[in-house]
């Protein structure tokens, strides 16, 4: 959900094939190009270009370069782009399984 008042954008976002890695859309001259950094994310302000963003990384999956591209909002904040949902900041931050949750008194 977005924040009131902030001005709404779109990246698109996908988890990379070989390893698996999440990965945001970015277009270069040579086409589209993949990078693990949002802030290298190129952003939609208009559906229209979300969707047109959306169809390029369809293609890239169509590929085998990326798995489940889907779009996600985004907002500009004085540190960069910044998720509006809590499933994408817990996403972008890692894994939540594994030795985090492990119980160390129970080690």
């Amino acid at each position: 959900m977005s924040r009131p008042g902030a001005p709404v954008a779109f990246v698109v976002t996908a988890n990379e094939l070989t390893e698996g890695g999440i990965v945001y859309l970015r277009e270069t001259p040579e086409g589209p190009a993949w990078t693990p950094r949002i802030a290298e994310a190129t952003v939609a302000g208009e559906p229209a270009r979300r969707d047109a963003l959306l169809a390029a990384a369809a293609d890239e999956a169509a590929r085998n370069v990326v798995v489940g591209p889907y779009a996600i909002e985004v907002i500009a904040a004085p540190q960069g782009l910044v998720h509006t949902s809590t499933k994408e900041r817990i996403r972008a931050s890692g894994p939540t399984v594994g030795n985090s949750l492990k119980n160390p008194a129970a080690a």
